[in-house]
């Protein structure tokens, strides 16, 4: 964990502290009666797997000091990884949740790359000769995933259209939410891409030609028409943010033949072939 703080982010090393916290709990050779189990948990990712606190555990709390030296005498050596049981013990105990039901596909995945890493890590230390892990199919076979969309979840033009209507009919903040969530329908953006953009990343509609690294994705007409009635209703500025509430965030984009164009960040998900045609929604209309 220490070795490699300074590379990660904080989701990260928090994934990595809760991965080696469940394989520690795993290779105990007796259960905490005298403790708590969400306390050992608690003990091991906030002090044992946590960069900040790892140099000073002799200044954790007395009963978390009383945990981790328990722990210390009831771990299992290293030779232990030698044993199948144990090889087989760990990966099942990082594929399940404390609930006992299995985990999702992406955490059981991320789970055993983290083991992995601390595995060839062990290995670079001469600790082990060799990772015990199993390879191959076996390792991957249980969390195995697709990226593939399934169609049948798109939404179609017309439930998009009402269910924009209704959203801008809202009379508290319903015009605002109809400019977010037609954003997002037709650009497809992560709603936290669209939550950072400012005023200035839109252009409407002067014909341009797109720029920079960053992606840059089309809106239709329609699209174009909902954010310059935002912006006028708003009387929003340049520099200020495109849907208030919201942080600022320097994400431009150009558009163009008078479409609508929406910069994003590069983790943007295009949905060019499940938009609707232009027109669809609309800025007009009576609200019931």
């Amino acid at each position: 964990m220490d070795a490699r703080c300074s590379q990660l982010g904080g989701n990260s090393r928090k994934n990595i502290a809760k991965t080696l916290t469940t394989t520690t709990v795993a290779l105990l050779t007796a259960k905490p009666a005298q403790f708590e189990p969400a306390a050992v948990r608690t003990a091991l990712r906030d002090w044992a797997f946590h960069t900040n606190h790892t140099n000073r555990r002799l200044d954790a709390p007395r009963d978390v000091v009383a945990i981790l030296k328990w722990v210390e005498r009831n771990s299992l050596p290293v030779s232990a990884w030698e044993q199948p049981e144990t090889v087989d013990q760990v990966p099942r105990a990082i594929d399940t949740r404390l609930d006992g039901r299995q985990a999702a596909a992406g955490s059981r995945k991320r789970n055993r790359r983290i083991l992995d890493v601390a595995m060839k890590y062990a290995i670079r230390r001469r600790v082990r000769r060799a990772t015990p892990l199993p390879k191959g199919k076996d390792s991957t076979a249980a969390t195995r995933t697709t990226n593939t969309m399934d169609k049948r979840s798109l939404l179609n033009p017309e439930p998009a259209a009402a269910i924009l209507d209704w959203i801008r009919c809202r009379p508290r903040g319903g015009k605002g939410l109809h400019a977010f969530f037609a954003t997002l329908y037709y650009c497809g953006p992560r709603a936290e891409e669209a939550g950072a953009m400012s005023v200035e990343d839109v252009t409407l509609p002067e014909p341009g030609v797109a720029e920079g690294e960053t992606r840059t994705v089309p809106g239709p007409p329609a699209l174009t028409r909902v954010l310059r009635r935002h912006i006028e209703d708003e009387r929003l500025q340049p520099g200020d943010p495109l849907f208030q509430g919201s942080r600022e965030a320097s994400l431009p984009g150009p558009s163009s033949g008078g479409r609508g164009a929406v910069r994003v960040g590069p983790y943007c998900r295009r949905t060019s072939s499940s938009r609707p045609p232009g027109g669809v929604c609309t800025t007009t209309g009576t609200c019931a």
